[in-house]
């Protein structure tokens, strides 16, 4: 009882409340472990412990939690790594710090889990419920997000996503901020009205991604966005580079970097492209109409086959361009300046 009363008011000794074999017992017995206080205890190399041929997914040689019901307990600094845990209900669950590494969690209800500076390196997340949870500075790396519930309720800031696949994840009004997307995948994924400030985008690959109305201001994004839609989206001071067939009508790009960057086939008309930098950079087959091009610097840029009409090219700095098969109201005016 005294014990119980210490508990309760968090003053007891921080130690699991079984050991690893009285665990294995409860487990096996098929006892609920709810609101069990299982910190800091090491789950990997237990001898072949409920890894039977009978239990669905067991791999030998590994622990086994398919399907355990671990609501609301204490996981702080557990260690899962490469455990199974088909199905489980985590839901709730406190697992700061846990390791997940290579864990098996298909099926898995994490609703509302708090998985804050978690190592879930390598995880399977297949059809994992993810509703409200918490990953704040997780470790995801190499995570593929295989139809995943309720990934746009998540907190991922500052969570470590290098070479991620998020592919057509649903992540519209999801906290990422500070996030990093090194590499990562996020084909056709959903990102309105997510919180990307500061996210790291170096090598992302965007393409076909929904990123409309977002703020990009003053972001270096070296990722691939080719036919991503970022429509009514802010891209001031901002570098980019991979940008072809991407729809960018009515982007704001004023000041930002193009330098290199390949924007073949894209939709640009009506956007502000005021003193950008357009060094060496491909509009090939562009829709330029009634974009504001002014101050532009332009150096060994290609034109051919963009459409310029109704453009604002006033104040323009060019060296050299290409512009084979423009608008004919383009040459007109390109005309005019050289003549």
């Amino acid at each position: 009882m005294f014990k119980n009363l210490l508990k309760n008011l968090g003053l007891h000794d921080p130690k699991p409340d079984f050991t690893t074999e009285q665990l294995k017992a409860k487990v096996e017995s098929g006892e609920s472990l709810e609101g069990a206080d299982l910190r800091g205890l090491d789950f990997f190399g237990v001898d072949y412990w409920l890894s039977k041929p009978s239990v669905p997914g067991g791999r030998r040689g590994l622990v086994s939690l398919n399907g355990v019901s671990l609501r609301y307990s204490n996981l702080s600094g557990a260690k899962f790594h490469s455990v199974d845990m088909v199905k489980a209900n985590l839901e709730g669950a406190n697992l700061t710090k846990a390791i997940l590494s290579f864990a098996d969690l298909t099926g898995a209800d994490l609703t509302g889990a708090d998985l804050t500076g978690a190592d879930m390196t390598g995880a399977h997340l297949s059809n994992t419920n993810l509703n409200h949870a918490i990953m704040k500075a997780a470790r995801l790396q190499y995570v593929i997000f295989d139809s995943v519930r309720g990934l746009n309720t998540v907190d991922l800031s500052d969570a470590y996503l290098k070479l991620a696949d998020l592919s057509n994840s649903n992540l519209e009004h999801a906290n990422m901020k500070g996030a990093n997307l090194w590499e990562a995948k996020l084909n056709g994924a959903k990102l309105r009205g997510a919180d990307l400030s500061g996210v790291e985008w170096s090598g992302a690959i965007l393409h076909n991604a929904d990123l409309r109305g977002q703020n990009f201001d003053h972001c270096s994004m070296g990722g691939e966005f080719n036919y991503a839609d970022f429509r009514g989206a802010s891209m001031a001071h901002t570098y980019l580079r991979c940008l072809a067939h991407a729809n960018l009508s009515g982007v704001n790009l004023a000041n930002a970097h193009l330098g290199e960057a390949d924007l073949t086939g894209a939709d640009l008309s009506y956007t502000n492209l005021s003193n950008i930098k357009l060094y060496n950079a491909d509009l090939t087959g562009a829709n330029l109409t009634g974009a504001d091009l002014t101050g532009v610097f332009i150096s060994d840029t290609n034109f051919s086959g963009a459409n310029l009409e109704g453009a604002n090219l006033t104040a323009l700095h060019e060296n050299s361009m290409t512009i084979e098969d423009s608008t004919a109201g383009y040459l007109k005016y390109y005309s005019y300046r050289n003549s």
